[in-house]
């Protein structure tokens, strides 16, 4: 068996290697429908398919650079051979295996572990629902409290929706890599070494000694250190954790005894106070030891015992609502892979049911973006490469930036190692695509320089074919910065060139939300995070309104699609259509069709209404991406109902054409490429204030972890000086590749932006000359803390509980209170609806599809019988005769700061507007902060153009639930 592994840097033609080596299968012989290529978004899987088409194409009718796609296969071509290849892949395009990491594996689910757990429907999500997290959380708070409430002690964080994000987060995000080991017994964690009463007893014993010589000596000066020593005494002797005695311990070392002019002058007290200062600093490590076991192997034993709970009321949530994310699909295909009753696995070789699951034997397993595979996925290839007569792995670990979804990049550093220790007979090639054909010369030069010399990363020199580019490094001032005046700087470097492909990258979100303000203040045009989302594609938003006349038959919703861009039906048919006199087209044909049936969405849409000319191939695979989503749902209504749940977080392919200013994460702009990059990077390393997961790595597997906070403290201990510099080596890893992959994005301009004398961006040596291509390396600043501000951060932690029970029904009250909140936000989704008693059961409809499950149906059920009985009682609030009425009125004050108000009922006659803002709590008029929200809102209004000589009243209205 023959592997080849490909290290691809960023923009060299990595899509156009794998193509070429797809086809030099076909040319061999190899089936296509025996090629199965694994990538990881949808846009690559398209981009793979496309080229492999055109290819064969390009080479059958000798067109398009055909002798350079011959070139650089390297091989006698087969015409004949490739010939028929291509006409049947057009034919039979279904079969074609190229398929993200997530289909192929839901296609395993679906086919196999569902039907093993008598699961033969159901419902894939995009992220756990909040439902879901609260029901495992009141599960824990019922059945395992005594557990639960010792991690609930270990963390700062108290509330409801903090505790959700701990499970949701801190345990259920680590499932695929921690499963495993969790149920392994340590070592690590049951070794106890230290006694914190007999650290104490030593301790007593010095001080004690020590308070006796300076009470002898006390007599003869004027320093009351008898008084001090006696307090630390009484502190010791109270101390009941390690925590309280390592902060009498800096306490002490803050006293300064030593070197006060009175205690050199005496011999006996100086060489007592240097003897105990020793002493001390002997025990620190001890101290510390102590420490360690006390919070962070108690908190990591306490992890595990919680976790296990939780991923097994996970698993059984699951299975019995029928309802998974691609996480979960992942973890359960891995869990059943190998179970000898589903028989797809044997002696760890893929058998023949698991190839009737993917259609057809697999000869070429192909892999893209193999840095961000995970050990579940790996797993999971596993079986199915060992039976393969070739193997192809892409990847690029400098492109590595998705550890925080479970991604191991390791495990691409020691392919070679694991295919070796897990293949026989295995023949393995390694080569580095390193011609960058995206980016200019100036700017991989100068990435090039970045890079090559930082310790600690491998990388080689790119090469270019593009000459020229613009690199240019920009300092913002201290000042400037404290004041968010870097966005000012980036905008105002923008100035005249909106029209070019631009993005800006940042760090965080926060960062793009000041940045967007800043261009909105500028009226410069861009694409934010929301704009990027497929449900803001303009194609998307029109296909929408086909979908919603099919559902509710709203004629509205028809004539506008009709009079859309994509159908573009003129006005005059338009109104020929209203009134029954446009003789039937085809579009009306089909819409017709689609009426009576409306399954198979996808092929009945694109066959009926087909692309516009223009459309960019982004557009195009958006549209299929959408489309794909229809589906994907049980019928069109399911869909309908189910929409905003449906499109949560999906992304619309990049379009490259866009000319407004694109500003997005760096880890968005991943795959993603620009004429222009402006960047700012900071890397900021984790004070480790709170608890935070550290790996030990063998060979690309993760053999270990330890949960740990404190660097100060544990890095005085063997362990955790080990796990710290796993931390930091991981933390700096990732933020080096964060920045290789952000200033990778531009084709022709590169714009770098650093904060006067911050050692972050010294830190990453991006900090250079303004635009010269040789640049000066910063010495690493240290990043020590100071032993004196070492404080853990839960006092709680050690205080015993009295009353346990009440603290069990705080917690529940908590969650009464999360109750309340949704209650309250499902009457405002309620009352949204409504503009007179007609309107109550469209209303009622709502509410069911978006809150019966997250509050109950009964709960629901007793929201709308009391919000009725407001609307009955309340009858000239709801007289759409008398009032121009707008639910969830929208206003911006001068600052351009948003409001939305519940609901404003405008009488033009009588020129009066009435404000009103629902509450659920009784004398709801009477709360200051309700009071003053809503004068807010009417000095806003009495103040825009319009409304002036307009009487604005308010009223806050009580619909207590």
């Amino acid at each position: 068996m023959k592997a080849k592994i490909i290290n691809a840097s960023a923009g060299t033609g990595k899509t156009y290697t794998m193509a070429i080596e797809y086809l030099k299968a076909l040319n061999k012989g190899v089936k296509y429908d025996e090629i199965q290529v694994i990538t990881f978004t949808k846009k690559a899987t398209s981009e793979i398919k496309e080229r492999v088409i055109k290819f064969l194409y390009n080479i059958i009718f000798e067109e398009n650079n055909y002798e350079d796609i011959i070139k650089s296969m390297g091989v006698k071509i087969n015409h004949k051979l490739l010939k028929e290849v291509y006409f049947d892949m057009i034919k039979n395009s279904e079969n074609i295996k190229i398929s993200t990491n997530d289909a192929f594996i839901n296609k395993i689910f679906k086919l196999a572990i569902a039907p093993y757990k008598n699961i033969y429907s159901y419902e894939v999500l995009s992220s756990d629902d909040d439902n879901l997290i609260q029901t495992i959380l009141e599960k824990l708070i019922e059945n395992d409290y005594e557990e639960f409430k010792e991690l609930y002690m270990f963390n700062s964080k108290k509330k409801i929706d903090e505790l959700k994000e701990i499970i949701k987060d801190g345990i259920i995000k680590n499932r695929n890599v921690l499963y495993h080991l969790i149920n392994k017994e340590s070592d690590l964690l049951n070794n106890k070494k230290y006694d914190l009463e007999l650290m104490k007893e030593d301790l007593l014993k010095e001080f004690s000694e020590f308070s006796d010589i300076v009470f002898e000596n006390e007599s003869r000066g004027k320093l009351n250190v008898f008084s001090v020593s006696k307090d630390l005494i009484e502190r010791i002797k109270n101390s009941k954790n390690a925590k309280s005695l390592i902060k009498v311990f800096n306490e002490f070392k803050n006293k300064s005894f030593i070197t006060t002019t009175y205690v050199k002058t005496s011999s006996a007290f100086y060489n007592e106070a240097v003897k105990i200062n020793e002493i001390v600093e002997n025990k620190k490590e001890a101290m510390c030891e102590l420490y360690l076991e006390d919070v962070i192997y108690k908190y990591n034993i306490i992890y595990r015992k919680i976790a296990k709970k939780v991923y097994d009321y996970l698993e059984e949530i699951n299975f019995r609502e029928r309802r998974f994310t691609f996480s979960d699909i992942s973890f359960y295909t891995d869990k059943y892979f190998s179970e000898k009753e589903i028989g797809l696995v044997k002696n760890g070789f893929a058998q023949d049911k698991l190839y009737d699951i993917i259609g057809s034997n697999i000869k070429v397993f192909m892999i893209d973006e193999f840095q961000d595979t995970d050990n579940v996925q790996l797993k999971i290839f596993m079986p199915l490469l060992r039976n393969c007569q070739e193997v192809l792995i892409v990847g690029d670990y400098k492109q590595a930036i998705y550890a925080f979804r479970g991604a191991n990049s390791s495990i691409f550093k020691n392919i070679s190692s694991i295919l070796e220790k897990n293949i026989a007979d295995i023949e393995i090639e390694t080569k580095s695509l390193n011609t960058c054909y995206r980016t200019r010369e100036n700017i991989v030069e100068y990435v090039n320089n970045k890079f090559l010399n930082l310790e600690n990363y491998d990388y080689e020199n790119v090469g270019y074919v593009k000459d020229k580019g613009h690199v240019e490094v920009i300092e913002v001032k201290k000042e400037e910065a404290k004041n968010d005046g870097i966005f000012s700087v980036i905008a105002n470097k923008l100035k005249g060139n909106e029209n070019k492909s631009a993005a800006i990258l940042f760090n965080t979100n926060n960062q793009i939300s000041k940045m967007s303000y800043e261009l909105y203040k500028n009226n410069m045009e861009y694409n934010s995070i929301e704009s990027m989302l497929l449900v803001k594609d303009k194609n998307i938003k029109v296909i929408k309104l086909l979908i919603d006349y099919l559902v509710t038959k709203d004629t509205y919703k028809l004539l506008e699609f009709l009079r859309s861009d994509l159908i573009q039906m003129s006005i005059n048919d338009v109104k020929k259509f209203i009134d029954n006199k446009l003789e039937e087209n085809s579009i009306i044909k089909s819409i017709r069709s689609l009426e009576k049936n409306s399954s198979d969405f996808k092929r009945k849409y694109i066959s009926s209404f087909g692309y516009s000319e223009n459309m960019s191939d982004d557009e195009i695979i958006n549209i299929n991406n959408f489309l794909d989503l229809v589906d994907k749902a049980n019928n069109l209504k399911d869909f309908y109902d189910n929409y905003d749940k449906n499109l949560s977080g999906i992304k619309k392919v990049n379009s490259k054409n866009q000319k407004a200013i694109n500003i997005l994460t760096i880890h968005s702009s991943k795959g993603l490429e620009y004429d222009d990059i402006h960047i700012l990077h900071e890397f900021k390393k984790d004070d480790l204030k709170d608890f935070k997961i550290a790996y030990k790595r063998e060979n690309g597997e993760i053999i270990d972890y330890l949960f740990i906070k404190k660097r100060a403290i544990i890095e005085e201990t063997k362990v955790g000086k080990e796990f710290v510099e796993y931390f930091r080596e991981d933390e700096l890893e990732n933020s080096k590749n964060l920045a290789y992959v952000g200033l990778t994005r531009p084709k022709n301009n590169l714009y770098v932006y650093y904060i006067e004398g911050k050692e972050e961006d010294n830190y990453l040596k991006l900090k250079g000359e303004k635009v010269s291509s040789v640049y000066e390396d910063n010495e690493i600043g240290n990043d020590i803390e100071n032993v004196k501000e070492i404080e853990f951060s839960n006092s709680m932690f050690y205080t015993k509980t009295e009353y346990e029970e009440s603290k069990k029904t705080g917690i529940k009250n908590s969650l009464k209170m999360e109750l309340k909140r949704k209650n309250g936000l499902a009457l405002h989704y309620y009352m949204q609806y409504i503009k007179s008693k007609e309107d109550m059961n469209v209303a009622k409809s709502m509410l069911y599809k978006r809150y019966a499950n997250l509050i109950g149906p009964s709960e629901t059920k007793k929201l709308i019988e009391k919000a009725n009985l407001f609307i009955e009682n309340n009858e000239d609030m709801y007289d759409i005769k008398k009032y121009e009425i707008y639910n969830e009125f929208e206003i911006k004050d001068d600052e351009y700061n948003l409001y939305r108000i519940d609901r404003v009922n405008i009488d033009n006659k009588n020129k009066k507007i009435i404000i009103f803002d629902y509450k659920t709590e009784k004398n709801a008029e009477n709360n200051k902060v309700y009071k003053e929200q809503i004068a807010k809102y009417k000095e806003i209004i009495e103040g825009k153009k319009g409304y002036e000589g307009y009487d604005v009243q308010t009223k806050l209205v009580s619909i207590e639930l």
